[in-house]
């Protein structure tokens, strides 16, 4: 009775369905997932939102904040890998020697990527001010299985000269842009048609066995796109396992 109340008042306050699981199964009770993450409150608040313990990390501070016990860094911000001191410098590399897991947002994410050799990757941004809905199209993985074809934008990125065994979890459709603004052929090579068909979410496995994923889209923009929230937590999950 205890358990029917709780979720219920979980229904009301998140506005979630429950169904009766199958006959005879029993769940799998998941460990508490510690997340460091680069960025702002954005960054934070979704973390927080999803469930996860989340701790600021810094350049400045990695040596104390990136901790045994930190499973997996957001990195949502510019690190500055080239100013770390050797302290800090051989606490990120701990971390990755251990299997740590990394999921990067945008341009941030991929430079960080580059810059530790998990992969190596292009990463494209669209204009600072394109923002939108985009149309996208899932090809199946843990982040990305049953997602909506739709995705929120700002300042869209995209992954191009990808490393061998990187897989493609999602890309914008031949038709990027469902609604927003976003100029269809931008001076240069950051408009729509230069997006057309090119991956916004990727994943893998590094040589030293840290899964990471990427994000082109922006699942934690201001906290409005509560429908990609998921897909962050599922690679959050996916990269800590």
């Amino acid at each position: 009775r205890r358990a029917w109340k709780l979720a219920a008042a979980q229904a009301r306050e998140h506005g979630v369905t429950f169904r009766a699981a199958p006959h005879r199964w029993r769940g799998t009770a998941l460990d508490e997932v510690d997340v460091g993450y680069v960025g702002g409150a954005e960054a934070r608040d979704t973390l927080r939102a999803l469930g996860f313990e989340a701790r600021t990390v810094t350049g400045a501070t990695l040596a104390t904040t990136l901790t045994a016990d930190v499973e997996v860094l957001l990195v949502a911000g510019d690190l500055k890998l080239a100013e770390l001191t050797p302290e800090n410098r051989a606490a990120l590399e701990a971390f990755l020697a251990r299997g740590g897991g990394v999921v990067g947002l945008g341009t941030a994410g991929a430079s960080f990527g580059n810059g530790t050799s998990l992969l190596t990757v292009t990463a494209t941004a669209g204009p600072g001010l394109a923002s939108g809905v985009a149309n996208i199209v899932n090809h199946g993985g843990p982040g990305t299985n049953g997602a909506i074809p739709h995705a929120f934008i700002s300042e869209p990125v995209w992954f191009t000269g990808l490393s061998p065994g990187v897989t493609i979890e999602q890309s914008y459709a031949d038709d990027p842009l469902l609604a927003g603004w976003w100029r269809s052929n931008e001076a240069g090579t950051n408009g729509q048609a230069a997006a057309a068909g090119q991956a916004s979410i990727v994943r893998g496995l590094a040589p030293r066995g840290s899964g990471y994923v990427l994000f082109g889209t922006n699942p934690t923009f201001r906290l409005h796109p509560k429908g990609l929230q998921p897909q962050l937590g599922r690679a959050v999950l996916w990269t800590s396992s």
